[in-house]
């Protein structure tokens, strides 16, 4: 069922496109621009108990692995495993994760002025890598974890309203979560993607370079990365746009 956030997103996306299909022309001029930066995001712990549920039935499949993984980092007596004292029958216990809380981001867009103080613009954009790990919580190989990461990727749709050199954009993104956890101990890395829309909003400064070229330093929220992935990110840039 669709929820209220991504019905908002939807129609806040389609309002922006109709109104450049049929807003004035007589001011209309084009722009792209490239920035990148560095952020910080947040996950609730809901998110993280949902993505780390989505990898977990997998990584308990490979439960011979993980034992081996174990025993090779040196957490498990090698007397117990050959005596059978532990098994891949066990009940290893339970997974959770961890997540490093900063990352790169880079995003390439292009805009349409409808007048002189707004515009529409698309974006593609892309995170670096949140380096984690998911730990396995009680059983025979307690506290043992797997090197694991996220990063996202999306598209944006915003409008953009010009004050002077201060702007602010106000939008929203349909984005994607990959989840990888693993290593050639536990039989390779295992993969989940988590996918949805979410709100954006930001602001910045573009000063002109000359009459064409702009640098910018700018500020975004992406809310809700990967639809209810729980997964927010804030981040700074700075870039350059080229107005024709």
């Amino acid at each position: 069922m669709m929820t209220f956030r991504r019905r908002v997103s939807l129609m806040l996306i389609a309002c922006l496109l109709v109104t450049g299909l049929f807003a004035g022309r007589a001011s209309a001029s084009g722009y792209i621009g490239i920035e990148g930066g560095i952020g910080v995001a947040t996950l609730s712990r809901d998110g993280q108990e949902r993505i780390v549920n989505t990898l977990a039935d997998q990584v308990m499949e490979n439960r011979e692995q993980l034992i081996a993984a174990a025993l090779a980092s040196g957490m498990v007596d090698t007397l117990a495993v050959h005596a059978g004292l532990i098994s891949a029958s066990d009940d290893l216990g339970e997974l959770s994760g961890s997540l490093e809380k900063n990352a790169m981001f880079a995003r390439i867009y292009g805009g349409y002025s409808i007048n002189h103080w707004s515009a529409l613009e698309i974006g593609v954009f892309r995170t670096g890598n949140f380096n984690g790990s998911v730990a396995v919580n009680g059983g025979p190989i307690d506290g043992f974890s797997i090197p694991g990461l996220i990063r996202t990727q999306g598209v944006d749709a915003t409008l953009r309203i010009q004050l002077g050199v201060l702007f602010l954009r106000l939008g929203g993104h349909h984005s994607a979560v990959d989840a990888r956890v693993g290593s050639e101990l536990i039989g390779g890395e295992i993969r989940q993607t988590l996918s949805g829309t979410g709100m954006l909003g930001g602001f910045g400064v573009s000063l002109p370079l000359t009459s064409q070229l702009s640098g910018t330093l700018a500020a975004a929220g992406y809310q809700g990365l990967g639809g209810e992935s729980g997964l927010n990110y804030a981040v700074a840039t700075a870039g350059i746009q080229l107005r024709f």
